[in-house]
This record gives C-alpha cells, structure tokens and sequence, in this order.
C-alpha cells in the first residue's frame, strides 16, 4: 500500500512543478498583448486553462469507459468480479496512455516556443 506521505510528497511537487510551468508561459502570453488588454489577455488564458482540463478529463474518462465496456463486451463471463476489476484496470491504462501522448505532444510543441522581447514605451 502507498504511504499517505509519498502521495503528498507527489502532489506538492506536482503544484510546484505546474506553477513553475504556467506562471512563466502566461506572462510571456500577455507581454505580446498591448498594456490595456492584460486583464483580458489573463481572463482568456485562465478560462482556456480550466476548460482545457475539464475537456482533457472528459476525455480520459471516455477512454477509460469506452475501453471499459470493449473489454466486457469480448469476454464471455462479464459478470465475474475479476473480469470487472480487469477491464477497470484495462481503462485506467487506456486513459494514462492518452495523458502521455497529450503530454508528450504538449512538450514537443513547447520546444517552439519563442520569447518574444518586449518594448519600453
């Protein structure tokens, strides 16, 4: 069983490692934008971040029930408790590998992410 402390250890680093992420690829957002349109530029990034995990959570548990039901639906005894414990884990892998193709193509695309020095006015 994992210790209460680990997952914390690991959900603290995951809200250090997120911070450290969105605070700098947000200002350099709304440093491309003129002075008065910085409320804006934030209010519009800030709802594309939650509507962006509210659609990637959408997905990644359609996965995991389409993948869900495919694995019952193959299998002749779908009633049997291991079977439902088998194609919950089945999934649950599903879903993990759509997070880390999303991933992975987040990172890629972040490579070609220019800074974009700004202007004294």
């Amino acid at each position: 069983m994992t210790d209460a402390y680990l997952i914390m250890f690991f959900f603290m680093l995951l809200m250090v490692s997120l911070s450290m992420v969105l605070v700098p690829s947000q200002t350099n957002g709304v440093n491309q934008l003129e002075p008065d349109l910085y409320p804006d530029g934030t209010a519009v990034i800030n709802s594309m971040i939650q509507t962006s995990g509210a659609i990637g959570t959408a997905l990644a548990i359609s996965i995991l029930n389409i993948s869900q039901h495919a694995f019952l639906s193959d299998i002749s005894d779908s009633y049997n408790a291991a079977n439902k414990a088998e194609s919950i884990i089945t999934g649950v892998q599903n879903a993990f590998t759509f997070s880390i193709i999303i991933s992975i193509i987040g990172l890629v695309c972040s490579l070609f992410i220019k800074r974009v020095k700004v202007g004294i006015e």
